[in-house]
């Protein structure tokens, strides 16, 4: 079976991912997990067990879970079609701005930001140079300016497919998440 996991960006893919691999996991299941943004540098321990590429065969005995922010889009590592099921974390504004908090702060203490796969990272690659600030905010407005528009386009992509809405909340100790029924 293949779950897809995908969403804009800083949503709390990452966790839903872990949390569903962990909870998947403790019934004995066969479940491997894959981040298609390949953080290999930032992997932590949650992420040791990450597929580092996604196999050519799939095993039909074991879950895999493929997190994919481009997922709806034709640079997704997958096309729709492949997946048993898609889940589409959608997130309040107030939650998405607040996921957003640690992220800048991240970025900003880094000197990297804004990572994809294809180019790597964005910065000047100095921790907390000021210099970052600009762009970093420009980021921020550009994805708060688009939220609504691609997550609508990702909705409109995934709906001919198996396919559930996650909604994903922000807490002090992390992102939570409830099924939208």
């Amino acid at each position: 079976m293949k779950i897809l996991i995908t969403a804009v960006g800083i949503t709390g893919k990452s966790t839903l991912r872990r949390k569903l691999i962990k909870f998947l996991r403790s019934f004995g299941l066969s479940a491997i997990h894959y981040d298609a943004d390949e953080f290999k540098e930032l992997r932590d321990s949650a992420d040791a067990d990450c597929l580092k590429k996604l196999p050519e065969n799939f095993s039909e005995k074991t879950v895999y879970i493929i997190e994919d922010v481009h997922g709806p889009l034709d640079s997704a590592v997958l096309p729709l079609n492949e997946y048993d099921l898609i889940l589409y974390v959608k997130t309040g504004v107030i939650s998405h701005f607040m996921f957003w908090l640690p992220r800048i702060l991240a970025w900003f203490n880094q000197g990297k930001f804004s990572w994809e796969a294809k180019t790597g990272w964005r910065g000047t690659g100095k921790e907390k140079d000021w210099r970052n600030i600009l762009p970093i905010a420009k980021n921020l407005i550009h994805d708060f300016k688009n939220r609504k528009k691609w997550i609508r386009e990702d909705l409109q992509a995934v709906s001919p497919y198996p396919h559930t809405i996650i909604r994903s909340y922000w807490s002090s100790k992390g992102p939570k998440f409830r099924l939208d029924i």
